[in-house]
């Protein structure tokens, strides 16, 4: 709304906006507000667009807003706000925090709190575009909604919003220590501490593939931490690339996040739920070593030919304090053929679960320590040795 006028999301506008002032647009069941710093013609409209979606400046411009809200929903210049009749699922009404706490390709996450009892939540909003004949595109509800587990996130609510763009909301339990990959960030853990959490890890993933239902996206950005102390919980989340596993239609697409993509998957060909399995070894990995295995910048073309040369084995083994348990299962879960990795229950009835292992003594770690932080010290103990066998040989 520019004054007393209201612009309608999906049309591209040159109603004449004074720089700097603020223009609402309502879009379903949200409103955009949009802050002008410049203006462009209609002409140069989608190419600012495309500009915006990849450098992502400050100034916008004039956008298609339905394109704008699906390739850039948490865009720095949009403030997504609650309407007052969203048709909740479960007849709750929830007041939405300003704070954005997630962002992703098609999703905005927001803090909120329900009115009827102030409990908490975390809110997902969904950008479903126009549903096909044979997909209503709900598949992230549709999987949560019959979810119960320990380790798995609970859908606490829904709503579809049904417009410019359809919305998908999303009413979840709220995570106060958010995700391991902002837990673990640059740290690197002890074999106690990553078998507590790969325990459930596992055990989520376990009723997941009981349910016939492969995640396709395990990570520690989609494990959320719920409690430290006195004892530690996570749970699974984001369930937006899972699928149905049946016998006669396993999943084909490249989906997932590439440093912790099994090597069938990487390679586009049918996935089972051993493609889970892989991504917690890498995840066990993670939490040991403190870095992800390979460099940052590999692209998801190359991924084959480097998981083909990586050697988990070695690098845990040169790295970590690791007993031979956790060792040979964590490089069986890490195997580039999907028939050698055990299934998630085997995992758990594994000995490095269900034996008392034997702790390496000495720099063992029972709380996060960072790798940034001991391999400098390392290096430079080496450096020191060199130069004193060097004053020696004067």
């Amino acid at each position: 709304m520019v004054g007393d006028r209201r612009l309608k999301a999906g049309h591209l506008t040159t109603l004449p906006v004074p720089l700097g002032d603020t223009v609402r647009v309502e879009a379903g069941p949200v409103t955009l507000e949009l802050r002008f710093l410049r203006c462009i013609d209609e002409q140069h409209a989608w190419t600012e667009l495309v500009r915006t979606v990849q450098d992502d400046p400050p100034d916008l411009g004039l956008v298609n807003l339905v394109q704008s809200r699906r390739r850039t929903p948490h865009h720095s210049d949009a403030a997504w706000v609650s309407q007052p009749k969203i048709p909740w699922a479960r007849g709750h009404k929830y007041d939405a925090w300003p704070q954005t706490i997630g962002t992703g390709s098609s999703a905005t996450v927001r803090k909120a709190s329900c009115e009827s009892d102030g409990r908490v939540v975390a809110i997902k909003y969904v950008a479903i575009g126009a549903p096909s004949k044979d997909q209503d595109g709900l598949g992230e509800k549709n999987t949560m909604i019959d979810l119960n587990h320990p380790n798995i996130t609970q859908l606490l609510d829904w709503a579809v919003c049904r417009g410019e763009p359809d919305t998908l909301l999303l009413v979840q339990e709220y995570a106060h220590f958010g995700s391991l990959a902002a837990f673990a960030s640059g740290k690197s853990f002890s074999e106690v501490f990553c078998r507590t959490v790969m325990t459930q890890v596992l055990k989520g993933t376990r009723y997941l593939h009981q349910h016939n239902i492969i995640h396709r996206d395990i990570n520690p950005a989609n494990i959320l931490v719920f409690s430290v102390e006195p004892g530690f919980l996570c749970k699974l989340t984001d369930f937006g690339q899972s699928r149905e596993m049946t016998l006669d239609r396993l999943p084909s697409d490249i989906q997932g996040t590439p440093a912790y993509m099994a090597m069938e998957v990487a390679l586009g060909q049918e996935s089972d739920q051993k493609a889970d399995i892989y991504a917690c070894g890498k995840v066990a990995f993670r939490l040991l070593t403190g870095y992800e295995g390979f460099a940052s910048e590999t692209t998801l073309a190359s991924l084959p030919d480097v998981l083909q040369e990586w050697d988990p084995h070695r690098l845990l083994h040169l790295y970590t304090e690791l007993s031979a348990a956790g060792l040979r299962l964590i490089c069986k879960m890490l195997d580039n053929q999907p028939g050698a990795r055990p299934a998630a229950a085997r995992c758990l009835e594994d000995e490095w679960f269900t034996v008392p292992q034997k702790e390496h003594t000495g720099d063992h770690r029972d709380m996060p320590t960072s790798t940034i932080e001991t391999r400098p010290l390392i290096k430079a103990i080496l450096v020191i040795q060199i130069h004193v066998l060097d004053a020696t040989e004067e």
